[in-house]
């Protein structure tokens, strides 16, 4: 048991049933916020009282029933929801399951099955909100990290992309997310023949780097030679549960027209304008070579100087 009083609010229309699980609760150490006898009341009691669960009978009086309330009380407050029920027939458990229910209690309970549920009800919930916390720490770093960035789940279907990847690819996520890792990331005829470096990744547990990849774009001429970073996603106890790749400018291929487009925030090549008089060029910082744009080609910088000057 928790040193700080978890606080339950109560939600059944039977007046005597939900005394005896108010004095149920106190019993076993719990504060009772309210007892409320409609969906409406139990909005506005969370509303006002913020309970750290809510014991919900699923057939209540009124025109919003458990179900319904128990929905709309998760996703406005995020207060984890035990359904309470004399009888639970399938149908109206697939119903339940919308509402993303804690727990379920079948009336009459005893006591310490009130306590158990309860006590693994918090628990599950204080849990996923430290995966919640977690997981958007992780998705806001590599948004907005420079370098693109992929993530995969166990199975290679790509899970999240970043802004670098989609400013350089035209990348539109209702094409990518989704879709299996082999058709937006490719590897050189040689590479072919080994398995796909997130499929060795995931499968031992490893973080490799792959050189000689492209990134497919959406549209042609958009695709990228890259190298990769690849390493596995992995719980606290080691599971890996997907791969994150992080894409580097190829190490040994000059960069293609379509890599000059982008902007210099993502560290790739950038439009430099030296003495802002209007003549820009593309300057790649990777293999300091200037882009000439008649001949699609990089040039040394003193060979492109030298031509104009």
């Amino acid at each position: 048991m928790n040193t700080v009083q978890p606080k339950i609010l109560v939600v059944e229309d039977e007046s005597i049933v939900a005394a005896h699980i108010s004095e149920s609760l106190k019993h076993s150490g719990y504060r009772v916020t309210d007892t409320v006898p409609s969906g409406e009341q139990a909005l506005k009691s969370v509303r006002q009282n913020t309970p750290d669960l809510v014991l919900m009978d699923i057939v209540l009086k009124g025109k919003l029933g458990g179900i319904e309330a128990a929905e709309l009380i998760y996703s406005r407050y995020d207060v984890p929801i035990i359904f309470l029920t004399a009888y639970f027939d399938p149908k109206t458990l697939n119903r339940a399951k919308t509402a993303h229910p804690f727990g379920y209690l079948l009336k009459p309970f005893k006591e310490k099955d009130l306590h158990t549920s309860i006590e693994v009800a918090l628990d599950k919930h204080q849990q996923e909100k430290r995966l919640k916390g977690r997981e958007e720490w992780f998705s806001c770093s590599l948004k907005n990290l420079s370098e693109p960035v992929l993530a995969t789940n166990t199975q290679g279907v790509i899970t999240f992309f970043n802004r670098a990847a989609q400013k350089l690819t035209g990348w539109k996520e209702k094409n990518v997310v989704g879709k299996r890792i082999q058709d937006r990331v490719q590897r050189g005829k040689k590479e072919k023949r080994t398995r796909h470096p997130v499929a060795r990744v995931i499968q031992e547990g490893v973080s490799l780097f792959q050189k000689n990849c492209r990134l497919c774009g959406d549209r042609p001429g958009r695709d990228l030679s890259v190298d990769l970073s690849v390493s596995p996603i992995q719980t606290r106890e080691g599971v890996t549960i997907g791969a994150v790749l992080i894409c580097h400018p190829a190490s040994d291929a000059e960069p293609r027209g379509s890599t000059a487009r982008a902007d210099s925030g993502t560290g790739w090549a950038s439009e430099v304008d030296p003495d802002f008089s209007g003549f820009v060029f593309k300057l790649c910082p990777w293999c300091k070579k200037i882009l000439n744009e008649n001949t699609e080609t990089w040039e040394a910088v003193e060979v492109f100087f030298n031509a104009r000057g």
